[in-house]
C-alpha cells in the first residue's frame, strides 16, 4: 500500500511539474512595423527591440539598407527608381508577412534587418513595394520580393 501512495504522489508531483511547466511558456508575440507583420519567439520578445553589442557590430542599419537595395535591384532591373522607404531591427524573428503578399518564415529565430523600399507608379501600376529580409549577424538577404499593384 505504500508503494502505491508513494507512486501516486510521484506521478501527482510529475503532472504538477509539466502543468506549471506549460503554464510557464510564453507565446509568440505578434507586432507591427510599418508594413510588416512580425512574429517573434517568445523568448526574443522579452528583450525588447534593443540591438546587443555584438549583433550591432556585426551589421548597421545603413549596410542593412544597403545589401536590400542591392539585391532588389540586381533581381529586377525592371523596376526603376526603388528607394529604401523604412527599415526596423527585428529580434528573434520567424515569421514576416506584408498586406501586399509578401511572406517569410524561418524554421529558426534570427535577429533580422527589416527594409521596406518603394519606387514610383510604372508600367501601369500606382504602387510599387520591395521588402527584403536581412540576416542582422552575417548580412545575408534571406528573403525579398518586389511587386506591384493598383488600388
Amino acid at each position: 500500500m505504500r508503494r502505491i501512495v508513494g507512486l501516486a504522489a510521484l506521478v501527482a508531483t510529475g503532472a504538477f511539474v509539466a502543468l506549471s511547466a506549460l503554464s510557464a511558456a510564453r507565446a509568440d508575440t505578434v507586432s507591427f512595423a510599418g508594413s510588416f507583420r512580425i512574429v517573434q519567439a517568445a523568448h526574443a520578445a522579452e528583450t525588447g527591440s534593443q540591438i546587443t553589442e555584438a549583433t550591432a557590430r556585426q551589421i548597421t542599419e545603413a549596410t542593412a539598407r544597403a545589401r536590400a537595395m542591392a539585391e532588389l535591384t540586381d533581381r529586377r532591373p525592371d523596376v526603376q527608381g526603388l528607394t529604401v522607404a523604412a527599415s526596423q531591427f527585428a529580434r528573434g524573428v520567424t515569421q514576416v508577412s506584408t498586406k501586399s503578399g509578401f511572406d517569410f518564415t524561418q524554421g529558426t529565430p534570427k535577429d533580422v534587418w527589416l527594409v521596406e523600399l518603394t519606387a514610383p507608379a510604372q508600367a501601369g501600376f500606382a504602387h510599387v513595394v520591395g521588402f527584403s529580409v536581412v540576416d542582422a549577424e552575417t548580412g545575408e538577404v534571406t528573403a525579398s520580393a518586389v511587386g506591384a499593384y493598383n488600388d
